[in-house]
């Protein structure tokens, strides 16, 4: 895999972390809405990052309690270290 490909696979894997970050805020107050997570996989071998969208199993309180965590998980992306 060359460095571009596995360059690309990260801002790939960003993108779709700051996708899912904001379908979570828009949606935090929205009942029976169950938060979305992105996990990310090193590819061994030939370097570069899978990433997918999963759902969490339980659902968000309708009241917007969950946006303190939503919050949280948005700094995290921003400390998150280049890949590759």
């Amino acid at each position: 895999m060359s460095i571009s490909s596995i360059g690309l696979s990260g801002m790939r894997a960003a993108q779709m972390q700051l996708d899912t970050t904001a379908l979570n805020v828009a949606n935090a107050q929205t009942p029976d809405f169950r938060r979305q997570a992105v996990t990310q996989t090193a590819q061994a071998g030939s370097g570069g990052v899978t990433a997918e969208i999963v759902q969490e199993p339980q659902t968000t309180a309708s009241n917007g309690a969950d946006f303190g965590r939503l919050a949280h998980e948005r700094l995290q992306l921003r400390r998150q270290p280049a890949l590759g």
